[in-house]
């Protein structure tokens, strides 16, 4: 399974979280990509959005990306198994800190998100083992 971490967000912090995004695709990638847990989608897309400090404006823009689905490669045609877990945070908690602060609000933001099953899994995937060698990588991002 690999991870891909993207964003939609507002300008205020746009380039910051970008830059975040690519930090913890890396670092899931290098820490849990690996791990085994079951039949495991090809792919998990967690999709930070940041759009407005409205939460229900927020969660407009993240509701299609809580799913679970295929995605279709341009190119090859080649059909690969996704799942999706769109993140809402506010855009002014981001923009107002600087560096590790802001990817350490973000860490959180996403471990919160992880504790809630979502609605549809892959049969035989074991989110539980999953879901928490996450947290445990995320960890690394949080200060106290």
């Amino acid at each position: 399974m690999r991870f891909h971490v993207t964003s939609i967000s507002c300008e205020a912090c746009a380039g910051q979280l970008r830059q975040i995004a690519v930090k913890l695709q890396d670092w899931l990638n290098a820490t849990v990509a690996d791990g085994e847990f079951g039949a495991a989608p090809d792919q998990f897309l967690l999709m930070l959005v940041a759009v407005d400090d409205d939460p229900a404006e927020n969660q407009r823009w993240a509701r299609p990306h809580d799913k679970l689905g295929y995605y279709q490669h341009p190119v090859t045609a080649m059909r690969t198994s996704c799942l999706s877990l769109a993140i809402s945070m506010s855009p002014s908690s981001i923009a107002t800190q600087e560096g590790l602060a802001a990817l350490s609000i973000v860490s959180m933001t996403v471990r919160r998100k992880i504790l809630i099953r979502p609605k549809r899994l892959p049969t035989g995937f074991e989110h539980g083992r999953c879901f928490s060698a996450m947290s445990a990588a995320l960890g690394a991002y949080v200060l106290d």
